[in-house]
């Protein structure tokens, strides 16, 4: 929690982003870290969090730290969550959909493909916990 900033880390993470195949990675102590460190500061008080029923414990932690509004789809439910952004959505200055890629309780994978079409077509930003898919 408190291990400050080394050569390192620097290392691990670029070696992160190298496995992922993106341009670059910040890496955590813990995912519960993640969770209540990235989700506030994408998310304030006038926006909308939009999560997955089964989401982690740690996303919903986020999302109360962030203040914003939170409400919850069916599970892997696209047409649920499309219901949600249009009665929620307009209420919001920006939304964020919450989802994890691999749910480790249920063992299964979240439509990722038609989550993506729902955010080509409502503009929210998608956040996606690989917490228990990396790797696999």
């Amino acid at each position: 929690l408190m291990s400050g900033d080394l050569d390192l880390h620097h290392r691990l993470e670029a070696a992160a982003a190298r496995l992922v195949g993106t341009e670059a990675a910040l890496l955590f102590g813990s995912g519960f870290l993640a969770n209540v460190g990235v989700i506030p500061a994408l998310c304030g008080r006038h926006d909308l969090i939009l999560a997955d029923r089964l989401v982690h414990a740690s996303i919903l932690d986020g999302a109360a730290l962030s203040r914003a509004r939170l409400a919850r789809f069916a599970h892997n439910d696209p047409g649920a969550l499309e219901e949600l952004l249009r009665r929620e959505g307009s209420r919001a200055r920006r939304a964020l959909v919450v989802v994890e890629s691999l749910y480790s309780m249920e063992g299964d994978r979240a439509p990722l493909a038609d989550f993506a079409a729902l955010r080509e077509r409502y503009g929210f930003r998608l956040l996606v916990d690989e917490a228990h898919a990396v790797g696999v």
